[in-house]
């Protein structure tokens, strides 16, 4: 038993360790040296009440509330994304209505546009 263990158990339990250390170093190293850039651009010609901007993926969620850019003006956020995800963003104009971005597909190290007008939020992406 003892030839078993130090044979073949051993190796194969200090390969899957030091693979899994390999994953989650690579993991944490890119989700922090990539962050998805999203620019966001005021083009309705009215203030905005509110910007909320919700994202997930690979286990990672997240609610950022934005200060709105002024009219005319652009915001920049970033968030963490380690690998695949989304996010989706929903604008309150001042005048009440309520727009919503489509879902949008990012990675790590996506930067995307977005600007809103007074009837949506359209999206651009930058790889």
């Amino acid at each position: 038993m003892k030839i078993l263990f130090a044979k073949i158990l051993f190796p194969l339990l200090l390969g899957a360790l030091c693979f899994a250390a390999g994953m989650a170093y690579a993991w944490w190293s890119h989700s922090n040296n990539y962050p998805v850039t999203v620019s966001i651009s005021n083009q309705s010609n009215q203030e905005l009440k509110s910007l909320v901007l919700s994202h997930n993926g690979m286990g990672l969620k997240g609610v950022l509330d934005i200060e709105p850019p002024d009219i005319g003006g652009s915001k920049t956020v970033r968030f963490s994304q380690p690998g695949e995800g989304s996010f989706n963003i929903e604008a309150t104009l001042n005048n009440g209505k309520v727009l919503k971005g489509s879902g949008s597909y990012v990675e790590a190290g996506y930067t995307v546009q977005l600007v809103i007008t007074s009837t949506e939020i359209r999206s651009k992406y930058a790889l």
